[in-house]
């Protein structure tokens, strides 16, 4: 009885590699604020993959950026182990230096990956900073709804994501959510209509509140498939808050094959790629 009730929940047995063997994704960005305060602007770029050799999974990446301010590079290497065909452990180091800040962080991660759903666990150990805890699931209801959600969580702080997608033909739509304990509260509806192989459109709506701080954004953009797996997209958004006003461009170029085999990697994804496509965290 007790498979059977796993079974139905989601967290049944699956197939040992249940993704592409080789994941790859590079991602070259610009984004462009001009607000009350000035103009900014910033480069950045990086490329991770994944490969697995029979239960061993090998993993890593490096990125930069570069903006008016300042500029800095970052590395990250890990490797799991299959312990069985659902259940992921596995360490990781990221090394990051900028001109003004450096450091590295030292993490361990286990994850257990069910028929349509998952979940991961990770304690990080920066030398620079608290540890902290991430917990990232993902569950599918059906082939075309999923939930996505993180919760990070420090000794006096907490942070909880939840992003709900929901494909309807041609159309995805995304409800990000995003609250912590310092009263912050974000929310944002994403929209993205593909035309056909090559084109789509896409646009964003929300707004974020705390104690001292409130403002709404907007944005909409298109993507063009330029060759197999390679994205070019543009955006442009207008934010306004109780203290500033402004526009922001973003442009991006990115190339994905495969699909990651770790959560909490696929958790960051699924909001990445909805935040650096339309400039969000520029300004929120």
């Amino acid at each position: 009885m007790a498979g059977s009730a796993a079974t139905a929940a989601g967290f049944g047995p699956v197939e040992p590699y249940e993704y592409s063997a080789d994941y790859l994704r590079g991602t070259l960005g610009y984004y462009n604020v001009d607000d009350d305060f000035g103009d900014f602007s910033e480069f950045y770029g990086d490329i991770e993959g994944e490969r697995q050799y029979g239960k061993v999974l090998a993993f890593g990446g490096v990125g930069f950026f570069n903006n008016d301010d300042d500029d800095g590079v970052g590395l990250e290497l890990g490797a799991g182990y299959y312990v069985t065909p659902n259940v992921l452990v596995g360490a990781q180091i990221l090394s990051y230096s900028s001109d003004s800040d450096s450091g590295t962080d030292y993490a361990i991660f286990a994850q257990y990956e069910g028929q349509n759903g998952a979940i991961a666990i990770s304690f990080n150990d920066p030398d620079d900073d608290e540890e902290f805890l991430v917990v990232s699931g993902e569950y599918m209801f059906s082939g075309q709804t999923s939930v996505y959600s993180a919760w990070y969580h420090e000794d006096d702080y907490n942070n909880l994501s939840v992003n709900f997608e929901h494909t309807a033909g041609a159309t995805t739509y995304n409800l990000v959510v995003d609250i912590d304990d310092d009263n912050y509260r974000g929310a944002l509806l994403y929209i993205d209509h593909q035309f056909n192989y090559r084109t789509r459109v896409f646009g964003a709506v929300g707004g974020a509140r705390d104690s001292g701080f409130s403002g709404n954004f907007a944005a909409i953009g298109a993507g063009y498939k330029v060759a197999d797996n390679l994205w070019l997209e543009g955006a442009v958004g207008r934010f306004d808050s109780d203290s500033n006003d402004g526009t922001v461009v973003a442009i991006n170029l990115t190339y994905e094959i495969g699909k990651s085999k770790r959560v909490e990697r696929r958790v960051t994804n699924s909001y990445r790629d909805i935040y650096e496509g339309i400039g969000y965290l520029a300004e929120f």
